[in-house]
């Protein structure tokens, strides 16, 4: 399962008709994605709006069913996007977030090694929402680097005390970021 899988299976089930990516990249998974209007931004690229997602955010005026944030992959600006996103996020909206789950530690470094895949440090903005917000359901699906789908919904905050190691993170990955598997996400979600 690929994140436009993810995205394209929101959209048919929730009957979603607007939509909005951040980080467009070559426009790989933008191309897949099955929506009546969809807008992308990046600053670099062939994107809607060539811009950064802060600037984008400080003139849109537009609102969206469901946002895909896969744009610089440092938890600040992930972080920074998802609560932008939620401003901009129709009632009874999805956001999904890319990259949260790496699989080694120099995947999760702020900066990327070239010639390697790169999540960057995102799964710490998900760890710092499901650590403090109930008022959003959070399910990480491990698939794809792993792709955050976040609804209105309760969440149970993780309790322990957040540390932002990469052994804490192997440790506590499951429980702190919600991690289910593609099959199980696919079953229970409406």
């Amino acid at each position: 399962m690929k994140k436009w899988d993810i995205i394209n299976h929101i959209i048919q089930k929730r009957g979603y008709t607007t939509y909005l990516e951040i980080g467009y990249g070559k426009g790989n998974n933008f191309k897949r994605i099955n929506i009546e209007h969809k807008v992308s931004v990046d600053p670099v690229g062939k994107p809607t709006y060539k811009m950064t997602s802060d600037d984008f955010f400080a003139q849109n005026t537009e609102t969206f069913d469901i946002i895909f944030i896969d744009g610089l992959h440092t938890y600040q600006q992930s972080l920074s996007d998802f609560w932008e996103a939620v401003f901009v996020l129709n009632e009874g909206g999805t956001i999904v977030m890319h990259d949260c789950l790496p699989f080694t530690e120099e995947m999760q470094l702020p900066e990327p090694i070239a010639g390697r895949p790169w999540t960057g440090d995102v799964w710490k903005a998900i760890a710092i929402l499901r650590e403090s917000n109930v008022a959003f359901d959070i399910k990480v699906v491990d698939t794809d680097y792993g792709c955050a789908v976040i609804q209105e919904g309760e969440n149970i905050p993780f309790k322990v005390e957040i540390n932002f190691s990469y052994n804490f993170y192997l440790a506590n990955r499951d429980e702190l970021l919600n991690v289910v598997s593609p099959e199980k996400w696919l079953d229970e979600y409406v």
